[in-house]
């Protein structure tokens, strides 16, 4: 756990709560499995008091993310291993206020809310050619996923002057 209170005058403050472990299991002389993760979770004081129409208003936002990683080892002769691995990542932050703008809207959610997933999977091969030569080659395959309804649409109206319906 850490953390801190922020400036004064400034709602900053945070706390972090992190756990992480691994564990390897050697099955056999030449086998190994490495198994790491974590997971953490935080609580971060953004904006401002006072700001016109609560625009950027104070506010907690909340955070999680954790991640898995697998991997496979085995060792084919001196010098020369193959590994195959897996990589998971997700990261989600809760940021929501309300906004002011009456007389026509008197309160006004906004949401920027956002949710990310990593996925890694590899493959590597070591060997050595020669005493003076040691060779690697490999494949990754990765798809990242970003979800954020409000971020994206709002981008999107600002660069090219589009209006996009909200859900």
């Amino acid at each position: 756990i850490s953390g801190d209170r922020g400036f004064d005058r400034l709602h900053d403050s945070q706390i972090n709560q992190t756990i992480t472990f691994r564990g390897d299991y050697q099955r056999l002389a030449d086998e190994a499995l490495t198994l790491w993760g974590g997971l953490r979770h935080e609580r971060r004081g953004v904006g401002y008091s006072g700001t016109p129409a609560n625009a950027n208003g104070e506010r907690d936002d909340i955070g999680t993310s954790w991640f898995v990683h697998f991997r496979w080892q085995r060792q084919l002769g001196v010098g020369s291993e193959v590994s195959v691995g897996y990589y998971r990542n997700v990261d989600q932050m809760r940021d929501e206020w309300s906004a002011y703008l009456p007389p026509l809207f008197p309160v006004v959610p906004v949401d920027y809310d956002r949710r990310s997933v990593r996925d890694n999977a590899y493959l590597q091969h070591i060997y050595m050619a020669s005493t003076r030569l040691r060779m690697v080659w490999g494949a990754e395959i990765r798809q990242v996923r970003l979800e954020s309804a409000r971020l994206f649409l709002l981008r999107l109206q600002d660069a090219c002057g589009v209006s996009v319906p909200s859900r």
